[in-house]
Parts: structure tokens; sequence; C-alpha cells
């Protein structure tokens, strides 16, 4: 049974929205991360920013579907998904909802992504890719069904639990050496060589960067540079402090190197990118301030 699940709501002239929060089972340690119900009613589509979390998630529609561009790379088609499923990213993804949505996000440890889904992790990296081709048309729609049959955010957790208890078929102990090195790069922040991970394992260098790719998606360097991207967020968002600061405390080289590599990521520049996530401009979602996950750096896209 789903344990404490923390429902918030809102309503303004801009429409009204829900959100809950809740946390997987214990048999699920080291798989899920947590799971995070959404609502969202207004009157007029909405379109938002979210950058890239460091965890690759399952998203379950139970509503319409959202449509998902790269907000670095406009020029590229976007995709329309009700249920679907976004790898470890190093760069940001725009989303639009036709001012109904409704859904269940599950955050995934990289090592849960490659359990559960069934995938290299290599093959989700920088992707979004229909649910139905990851996990099946079946188990989707059953999944989607439920979901929409159970009228609580608890009662819809347990559901999930009990779906992904079933695929958790690979012993976490198989994960535990990359794990070891994924936890000591997004802990320190900042680059650790991997020859120097790989002698802690007692691996090769070569044996370490396939485990990365076929476990998690991304290099140790790249998820390296990812981690310092979102300290960098954490304090752009929640500090406020002079650019020129915050580039040198977060390893950069300059504010140079800083702008350029937020553009890469987002599209946007630092200012830009405040004014529109505060509801200054075009991205302000349902007039609400944006904001960011404390561990995990995380932009909401619907609240």
């Amino acid at each position: 049974m789903a344990g404490h699940v923390d429902v918030r709501r809102g309503a303004g002239s801009f429409g009204r929205w829900e959100t809950a929060i809740g946390h997987p089972a214990p048999r699920l340690d080291g798989f899920v991360v947590r799971y995070r119900g959404f609502r969202v009613l207004t009157a007029v589509p909405r379109s938002r920013m979210e950058v890239p979390v460091g965890l690759p998630c399952v998203v379950f529609g139970i509503d319409d579907p959202l449509t998902l561009t790269e907000a670095a790379s406009p020029e590229i088609p976007p995709v329309r998904h009700r249920s679907f499923v976004v790898g470890l990213r190093t760069n940001s993804l725009r989303g639009t909802h036709n001012g109904r949505v409704h859904g269940i996000e599950v955050m995934l440890t990289p090592f849960g992504a490659h359990a559960l889904l069934g995938h290299s992790m290599v093959e989700l990296a920088n992707a979004v890719v229909d649910a139905d081709d990851v996990l099946g048309p079946k188990p989707v729609a059953l999944i989607e069904e439920q979901l929409a049959q159970t009228p609580t955010w608890a009662a819809r957790f347990d559901v999930l639990d009990e779906f992904f208890t079933h695929r958790a078929q690979v012993a976490a102990s198989a994960f535990a050496p990359v794990r070891h090195a994924w936890s000591r790069l997004e802990r320190d922040m900042r680059a650790v060589p991997s020859g120097r991970l790989a002698d802690e394992l007692g691996w090769s260098q070569r044996r370490l960067e396939l485990a990365f790719r076929q476990q998690i998606g991304l290099s140790p360097a790249t998820i390296a540079r990812m981690a310092r991207f979102r300290w960098a967020m954490r304090l752009l968002v929640g500090q406020q402090i002079p650019l020129t600061e915050l580039a040198v405390r977060c390893g950069y080289y300059d504010q140079s190197h800083f702008n350029r590599e937020f553009r890469s990521v987002t599209g946007t520049t630092p200012i830009r990118y405040l004014c529109d996530s505060r509801g200054d401009g075009p991205d302000g979602d349902l007039g609400q301030p944006a904001r960011i996950d404390a561990r995990y750096a995380k932009l909401s896209l619907l609240a």
C-alpha cells in the first residue's frame, strides 16, 4: 500500500491544477525514485520547458496527449504521445498541452530503467519514445485503463507498484559497480577521470564505458557534465547569485563558458530562462513560478 501522498491544488483565472507526490513500495528501492501525479485544466493551451533531470522517467497518460519538441533544436519535428519514456538527456524538452492533461510521471534510477524497461539505455538516451514501443501496447493500454478507473492518487500508485514489481526481474546487486560510479559522479558534480573510476572498481576503462552505455545510456564524462549543469541550475534559480560567481563556483572556465553550455542545453540564455520561468514570458505555466526539486533540479513541466 502507498504511504503518505502529498497532494497540492491550486486555481485562478488561468484554470485549475493538482499534483500528488508519492514514493514506491520498499521492494522497488533502487529501481523507482518517486511517483508524481498531475492534472491540469486551463482555458488555453500551455507550454513550458523541461530541463534535464538526471534520471529517466515513464509518463503514463490518463487524458489527452502531450506535444514534445526539442527546446534547443526547434527544427526537429515534434512528437505527440499520451504515454512515453524519456531517457537520460543532455538537452531540454518543451512540452505543450491543449489545456487538459492528466497522468503520472514515474521517475526511475538509470539501473531501474534498464531492468524494468528491458532496454539498453543507450537506445533511450536523448530520446522520447512512445511507451508502446518500450513496454508493449497491451501492458500500456492495461495500465492506462487501470489508472483511469482508479479514483485516488494513493491507489494509482499502488497499481504502479504492482506493475513494476512484476517487471523487476534483475537483481539490484547486478548494477552495484556502475551504481557506485554513477553516484560518485552525481555527488561530486565535477568530472572524475574515467580511469580513476575504473581503478576503483577493478575494471578496465573500456569495460566501464560499455557498462555505462548499457545501463545508463550516457558516458561517465557526460554524466559529470550534466550533474554540474544541474548544480548550476539550482544556484541560478534558488540563490540568484551573479553569473560570474556561479560559473566559477560550478567549475566553468568563465561566464561565457557557462552561457554557451546553458544555451546548448536549453536553447536560451540564463536571464531569459529566469524571466520565462517566473511567468514574465511565454513559458509562465499557470501563472505560477517555476519550481526546482531540491534533490534532482527538476523543472516541473505541468505545475
